[in-house]
């Protein structure tokens, strides 16, 4: 099997990680998965609940992270499991208080080490690493993903530490990183100490359900199907149509052309480029600083953009810098391209042009 279809799920007795194991056996991958302890009962596990053929296809090994780090690097390597999904962490919030120097050593140390060893190897394709929205703090309504982090204990502390190292290895050394942070997900094979299986349980057997907080506490929750579904989708672009999404149009080198590029298509082009909590280009939007086309001695253009964010360290801005230069290379002509995050001057509101207010509704 190609590897292309082949996946390294580190954490995989975790419920998120099972049912993602669930959806890409559903879509014919090869599984390898991970975890610290030995395989929970199959109630537990919604990838065993599936066709027999499907398991042929899952194999599972038990490695702790914090004690085998490189050699679970190394297995993806040498296995060539070209995309890894680290569902892995010790995620206990409450109890983080009591002893957070456990939480530090899975949560950054093991993951440094894992990701340290990852790096080395060119095989990488893409690297998925599940996160929380607990970075962000307390917070209400909806959180842009480029919203300050302000964690408020050592378990979201652990978190953010991580998630920003992670941020430095894709600016020095291009790591495949992409993040997801999905919040109360939850769904069939849940353990039952979680609130919607236990009140499903609760509700049967006639006993009444303690609400911790007072019963005041309000909540949005997400199916686990749709958290592995858009994970899936994050990792490989390409399978987008088999998950019932829109598939992204490819962005990369345009066909081969000596002809100097043209600016106007540059410029066109970098108006499909969005900040995707925003429904403005990001051209509109001012966050385009310059845009300087300069021809090659072999021919064809080199194009230099510099552009800024609407607030540092914007958590989805190396994914905005790559889908800029992408989307510049796939101008004819095109055949360099660099994209630079700049952050002066710093941007506010009055940069956004006319057409890009008039979308917002300020006009």
């Amino acid at each position: 099997m190609s590897r292309s279809r082949r996946i390294l799920v580190i954490g995989s007795n975790s419920y998120t990680g099972a049912v993602f194991v669930a959806h890409a056996l559903d879509l014919g991958y090869e599984v390898v998965g991970v975890s610290r302890s030995e395989e929970l009962n199959p109630v537990f596990l919604p990838y065993r609940w599936g066709p027999v053929e499907s398991l042929k296809r899952f194999s599972f090994l038990r490695m702790d992270l914090n004690e085998k780090a490189e050699e679970i690097a190394r297995l993806a390597r040498d296995r060539d499991l070209g995309y890894v999904a680290n569902f892995a962490a010790q995620s206990m919030v409450a109890e983080s208080w009591l002893t957070p120097v456990h939480w530090y050593r899975t949560n950054v140390v093991a993951n440094v080490r894992l990701h340290e060893e990852l790096r080395k190897w060119s095989g990488l394709k893409k690297y998925l690493h599940v996160t929380t929205p607990e970075v962000y703090g307390s917070c209400s309504g909806v959180v842009r993903e480029n919203a300050t982090f302000d964690p408020s204990t050592p378990y979201a502390a652990s978190r953010a530490a991580c998630d920003l190292h992670l941020m430095t290895f894709f600016k020095r050394y291009e790591f495949p990183v992409v993040f997801t942070r999905a919040a109360n997900v939850y769904g069939p094979g849940q353990q039952l100490y979680r609130i919607i299986p236990r009140a499903a349980l609760f509700s049967r057997i006639g006993k009444k359900l303690p609400l911790h907080g007072g019963g005041h506490s309000t909540r949005a929750f997400i199916h686990g199907d749709d958290v592995a579904a858009a994970s899936l989708a994050r990792i490989e672009e390409k399978d987008q149509d088999a998950l019932g999404l829109a598939k992204v149009a490819a962005s990369g080198p345009a066909a081969d052309s000596n002809e100097p590029a043209d600016e106007k298509k540059v410029w066109d082009k970098l108006k499909e480029v969005y900040d995707p909590e925003i429904p403005v280009n990001v051209v509109d939007l001012g966050l385009v600083y310059s845009m300087e086309l300069k021809p090659l001695p072999s021919g064809g253009s080199r194009v230099d953009v510099k552009m800024t964010l609407t607030a540092p360290g914007c958590g989805m801005g190396p994914t905005i810098q790559a889908d800029a230069r992408g989307k510049v290379l796939s101008v004819p002509g095109v055949k360099e391209a660099e994209v630079e995050l700049v952050w002066e001057p710093a941007w506010n509101q009055s940069m956004i042009s006319e057409a890009g207010k008039m979308k917002l509704g300020w006009v």
